[in-house]
């Protein structure tokens, strides 16, 4: 296994050593039956890499690689770590709200919502 990954290594340095407009990002994924299978993660890197298939296949050839005769390219993006989220520090509630809600939390009849006021309330700070 770690030989067939080698090989593929050694097929993709070869294709992006090739002199003059570069080529888009790819990656070889296998080599079947005369066929090579690329990578990419855009559209327009597929459509850019199919429109120089057969300068592609012609570098490959001259390198010992006749057995491969076509070229199949798939999109598929590249998953890339997302970051976490950036969370905008928490503001605190000035003391006359606070002063408010804890009024409020008084008269409240409901238990649940006389709780969440007071939690609320909590989160004052100093004027």
């Amino acid at each position: 296994m770690l030989t067939r990954a080698a090989d593929l290594e050694r097929l993709e340095r070869l294709l992006k050593q090739i002199p003059g407009q570069p080529l888009p990002e790819f990656q070889v994924t296998a080599v079947e039956r005369g066929l090579l299978k690329v990578q990419t993660p855009t559209a327009a890197a597929a459509t850019r890499l199919r429109y120089r298939q057969r300068e592609l296949l012609a570098v490959l050839h001259r390198n010992g690689h006749q057995a491969l005769k076509r070229l199949e390219v798939r999109v598929a993006p590249v998953a890339r770590p997302s970051a976490p989220p950036v969370l905008a520090p928490a503001l605190g509630l000035p003391e006359a709200a606070a002063h408010q809600l804890r009024a409020l939390a008084s008269d409240e009849s409901d238990p649940g919502l006389r709780r969440a006021l007071q939690r609320l309330a909590a989160r004052s700070q100093p004027d």
